[in-house]
């Protein structure tokens, strides 16, 4: 009897064991996937629409242009945001940039970037890897994550968001 009792002890160990390095692997791979291959991928989009993008990853209507929303439209971007969607347990991730709409100054969004990117990150985990992929469920997404800016940062006139970077794997 003792002998099947060390050989089940034996079998715990080595599946525990087993499940440490897949969890381990997994943090890796999503950090290393996270500083790595999600910045060289977004610097290869162009950014979209005829906007000029300046050194602190904002991009701007080219002077003379305006997208539609007065004098001043510009646009922010927040790039490389990694997220795994729900019920997948790191096994699949989206990358994801997005393009702000803003009327004037983008100067609240920016200062709240950290706070802009944690709600947004919070929104999309909550989404299957089906939510994400069906394009017919595309504006909603869009509308939603819209609602959720709105409502982090005060002080920014904000119309559209637009998905020059959407990456599922």
């Amino acid at each position: 009897m003792r002998e099947n009792e060390n050989s089940a002890a034996g079998g715990r160990k080595v599946s525990l064991a087993m499940a440490a390095v897949l969890a381990i692997s997994f943090a890796v791979g999503g950090a290393v996937g996270g500083a790595f291959v999600g910045p060289k991928l977004t610097s290869a989009v162009p950014v979209s629409s005829g906007a000029v993008s300046d050194e602190g990853g904002e991009a701007h209507a080219p002077k003379g242009k305006s997208e539609g929303h007065g004098p001043a439209a510009q646009l922010f971007t927040l790039e490389s945001l990694v997220v795994n969607p729900a019920g997948t347990a790191g096994t699949r991730f989206l990358i994801l940039s997005l393009a702000v709409d803003v009327s004037g100054s983008v100067d609240p969004l920016k200062n709240n970037e950290a706070r802009l990117r944690d709600v947004l990150l919070t929104v999309l985990s909550q989404k299957s890897v089906e939510e994400l992929a069906d394009i017919a469920q595309r504006e909603t997404l869009k509308q939603e994550l819209l609602a959720a800016i709105k409502s982090t940062v005060s002080g920014a006139s904000v119309h559209a968001i637009y998905f020059p970077q959407f990456v599922l794997q």
